[in-house]
């Protein structure tokens, strides 16, 4: 069988991860990759010229993408195409590869109702959504969601994680503070200003251009992904703060905290109740108040006792399959049964 994955190439995108452990497993199967986002972030960085052109909707760079991808199709044959969220991909093009027999399957990573940004969806996302034979998706309400508009399979694919290095949390030296590592949103800025503002000091990762914080609030600039898991590990507190778009269920950062032996803090959610064991391998608070006492108890432990708790949090991740290698294996397994 001939397997198509589309998506981008950077060390942000998952889809690396699957199409490694896809093509490197199941090598009865011939995998290929079509890096439509890539195509489409080097002629947008090129100039200042191409970005305007874009954004005045006269470039034709998305016309190219969705040609070169009908080329790569007709020359390569395959017989199920995933797409990786598909803002570049129009659905013209999706019919065009639908009639020729072919699957199609659509994992998007953020959610296809909600853009909170100009990187989170767009019209291709919306009107391509009915066009899919098998719509993926990490949260069980937009599953429900996809299925009530769309009539189409859904099937739940969480995030996981990767690790690329081997660091050992035994052998770290914490430091006493919480820590936040992501990009800054409305919500994110105004719950971490509320805990400096009851004495909780913060050392804090990621995009945060230009935002009003607390003088307890240590900005530490963004974080290369080379040194995210010493960072987690460096920490007491691994804070989660999830965004609007996945708030009823996890992120990325979920799988990566514990993987690692990080101690994570994080939202009371469904999936965060069923994927850890509370107060033993994940701490979890509902609101500001239970947030604050759970980072004093946190705070307060012994160093015994912080290893006990990394150790557990690492032993779930392995034992229970959070890595993107086990979840290549899913998708696999809906490949297969599409």
């Amino acid at each position: 069988m001939k397997i198509l994955i589309v998506g981008a190439d950077n060390e942000n995108a998952i889809e690396n991860y699957y199409f490694k452990y896809l093509s490197n497993k199941y090598t009865q199967e011939n995998f290929f990759f079509f890096k439509a986002k890539n195509i489409f972030i080097d002629y947008y960085n090129h100039s200042l010229w191409n970005k305007v052109f874009y954004r005045l909707g006269i470039s034709v760079i998305v016309d190219k993408i969705n040609n070169q991808l009908k080329d790569f199709v007709f020359k390569n044959n395959p017989e199920v195409v995933v797409v990786f969220k598909g803002m570049e991909i129009k659905p013209s093009t999706l019919l065009w590869i639908k009639s020729k027999g072919i699957k199609l399957i659509n994992y998007n990573t953020d959610n296809p109702f909600l853009f909170t940004g100009k990187g989170s969806g767009n019209k291709n996302i919306v009107h391509s959504l009915g066009i899919y034979n098998l719509l993926l998706t990490y949260d069980s309400s937009i599953r429900e969601k996809l299925i009530d508009t769309y009539n189409k399979s859904s099937k739940i694919l969480p995030f996981g994680y990767e690790i690329d290095n081997d660091l050992q949390y035994e052998n770290s030296t914490e430091i006493l503070k919480v820590c936040f590592i992501g990009n800054s949103d409305i919500y994110r800025i105004s719950f971490l200003n509320k805990l400096a503002e009851e004495g909780i000091e913060i050392d804090l990762y990621g995009d945060w251009p230009k935002r009003k914080l607390h003088s307890k609030i240590n900005y530490l600039g963004k974080l290369d992904r080379g040194i995210l898991f010493s960072t987690i590990l460096k920490y007491r507190i691994q804070l989660n703060i999830l965004r609007v778009h996945n708030k009823e269920s996890h992120n990325m950062r979920t799988f990566e905290i514990p993987a690692i032996g990080g101690i994570q803090l994080a939202p009371l959610t469904e999936d965060h109740k069923n994927l850890f064991i509370d107060n033993k391998e994940i701490f979890l608070y509902n609101g500001l108040q239970q947030c604050i006492e759970k980072i004093k108890y946190l705070l307060s432990i012994s160093v015994t006792e912080s290893k006990e708790i990394r150790k557990l949090a690492k032993e779930r991740s392995i034992q229970s399959g959070y890595s993107y290698e086990k979840r290549a294996d899913l998708l696999y397994k809906y490949i297969k049964d599409l």
